[in-house]
């Protein structure tokens, strides 16, 4: 089994441009993210936050990835729901980040995929440390199912990835 693995997620070097690729792609959904539940948190607080997050995440890396021609997603160590579990080569590229939590370039499935690990900072403890009140009704309201609080600052929060081919096995 650890063979299998092994061939599954081959630790390559990235070629010319990769990486900077994929944190270019990934800056620029992290900076529209942000300025979204920025705007969406000085309107209405961190429960409008949730709202927004919940409504605009998915389609704000949607339009990112088709900008590029390519796909983007995240995702996390605990998860809000379980539609958001990650499976197959999701769970491979999370450990791999876990083991090391650098941005980085490697090929799982025959995909070339850049990994930035998310680290929990300020802004996130509202909804991801110990959360309460309406931010606790609120996350509870949207996500019946949250595992994704009782982080400390720092901690890492899971994955942003850009898959840079659109290959498929």
């Amino acid at each position: 089994m650890k063979r299998l693995a092994a061939l599954l997620l081959l630790p390559m070097m990235a070629t010319a441009g990769e990486l900077e690729q994929g944190q270019a792609i990934a800056a620029e959904f992290k900076s529209e993210l942000m300025q979204t539940l920025k705007s969406a948190i000085a309107d209405g607080g961190p429960v409008n936050g949730i709202s927004v997050c919940n409504s605009a995440a998915g389609p704000l890396a949607e339009q990112v990835a088709q900008r590029h021609g390519v796909t983007l997603g995240r995702i996390g160590t605990r998860t809000r729901s379980p539609a958001n579990e990650p499976q197959g080569w999701q769970t491979q590229l999370l450990a791999a980040v876990e083991q090391e939590p650098t941005p980085q370039v490697l090929t799982i499935d025959n995909h070339r995929l850049y990994a930035e690990p998310l680290f929990i900072q300020k802004p996130c403890m509202a909804c991801h440390g110990e959360p309460a009140g309406e931010v606790k009704a609120a996350l509870d309201t949207y996500y019946p199912n949250d595992k994704a609080t009782g982080y400390a600052l720092g901690d890492l929060r899971g994955v942003l990835w850009v898959k840079l081919d659109q290959q498929t096995q």
